[in-house]
């Protein structure tokens, strides 16, 4: 059996169908496509991993993170939501947290401000709540709802007894929604001595590529 090694370390032009190896394979620069030169993926210097197409870098990869040149194209793309100062009536716990130039969560509403129309399908990755007022510590829960009913259960969190101190509420994949759905957070702060003011940041992942 040849030395792949030997071979490709030696600089020789070998014409080899496949390599199978079991342990390393010693590659003092490049990989490049058959005769296309200027396509090529391998080590442009120490601690550095390169991805070049039609002469020019497209991914460097270094020991201080991950350059990308070009456009970036992802299934899911993050796209993130700062809802204004959101207040509760002082006799209401629950209610629907709006998502334009409006401050009042409303415990009936969940049209116009109170709703989000997704452009596309996604899913809900986190919310990020920060209380506006010191008040009572404790649970509240978070529930995202469409127009066919609840996405999943509710996502509970402990509110700081802090004002500006953020809980983040952990969604996920399963929280999934299509294009065009009408999309509404229900808050439910469990008691009236939790602060009546909160503010929202909200992370969503969106499909603006398929």
């Amino acid at each position: 059996m040849p030395n792949w090694k030997k071979l490709i370390t030696s600089g020789s032009n070998a014409v080899l169908n496949d390599i199978t190896a079991s342990g390393e394979i010693l590659i003092p620069q490049y990989v490049e496509h058959l005769d296309d030169t200027d396509t090529k993926l391998g080590f442009s210097a120490a601690n550095t991993v390169v991805l070049v197409t039609g002469g020019s870098t497209r991914l460097k990869a270094q020991n201080s993170g991950v350059e990308i040149t070009g456009t970036l194209d992802a299934t899911k793309e993050k796209q993130i939501i700062v809802t204004n100062g959101e207040v509760l009536k002082a006799s209401e716990v629950t209610g629907y947290v709006p998502f334009a130039n409006i401050n009042q969560i409303d415990s009936d509403v969940q049209t116009g401000y109170w709703q989000y129309v997704a452009p596309v399908e996604g899913y809900v990755e986190k919310v990020i709540v920060s209380p506006h007022q010191s008040a009572t510590a404790g649970s509240i829960g978070l529930t995202w709802k469409n127009q066919s009913g609840n996405l999943g259960t509710e996502v509970t969190g402990t509110i700081n007894a802090t004002a500006g101190v953020p809980t983040t509420f952990n969604f996920g994949s399963s929280y999934n929604f299509s294009g065009e759905d009408r999309l509404n957070l229900f808050i439910d702060r469990k008691s009236s001595a939790k602060s009546r003011g909160f503010g929202f940041t909200i992370i969503l992942r969106l499909d603006f590529v398929s």
